[in-house]
């Protein structure tokens, strides 16, 4: 398993605060009306246009709105200047629903989730969203990859074998024996007393 996470992640300037604040009120976090936010926001970037947390809440908005194009570069945008890794990871996270869902652009959003991997490999969340895209592109290695490296990085011995037996699932799928033996076995040394993966390797 060591080679999974590798693997996965490849495929103010002092302009007057006061005045920041003022205008960082005129748009609520949340406004009921998207379009009505996305005219306040524009009027807070007009002031503060690198602020993080407003091109966030800007991106936001025009998600809502499926403006996509202007989504995509106001994420882009964050991730070429923020210096926080976790609103590095909140744009790339809303990068990969952009790209699977809004532009329909698996690759991107594929590299959206690697990217986040090489910022935080122990993510799993993007690896189970890296799955689901893998799954979706065709790309059953990649799949299989992700699952192995979920498994690592799994919290306590019942999610990962859980994740393990999903991975020999996965292998089965993909014609790869070994693999699927090697998950189970995976699976049995790290819940011995749980007769799934027992059972499944006496039917093999």
């Amino acid at each position: 398993r060591s080679g999974a996470a590798q693997r996965c992640r490849q495929g103010s300037n002092g302009q007057g605060q006061v005045g920041v604040r003022e205008v960082r009120a005129a748009a609520p976090p949340e406004p009921s009306d998207p379009g009505l936010g996305i005219s306040a926001m524009r009027r807070v970037l007009a002031v503060i246009p690198d602020d993080v947390p407003a091109l966030l809440q800007m991106a936001r908005l025009l998600l809502v709105q499926r403006v996509w194009a202007e989504a995509r570069d106001t994420l882009l945008r964050v991730v070429e200047i923020s210096d926080a890794a976790e609103a590095t990871i909140s744009a790339h996270f809303m990068l990969a629903d952009l790209h699977e869902t809004g532009l329909v652009d698996l690759a991107e959003a594929q590299a959206a989730l690697q990217a986040i991997l090489v910022l935080d490999d122990h993510n799993r969340l993007a690896l189970e969203r890296l799955h689901q895209v893998a799954l979706a592109a065709g790309d059953r290695l990649l799949a299989i990859q992700a699952l192995a490296h979920l498994a690592e990085v799994s919290p306590d011995p019942a999610s990962r074998v859980e994740v393990d037996l999903r991975l020999a699932e996965a292998c089965r799928e993909a014609n790869d024996a070994p693999g699927r033996v090697r998950a189970y076995c995976d699976a049995i040394a790290t819940a011995p007393n749980d007769a799934r993966a027992w059972t499944a390797l006496a039917r093999l």
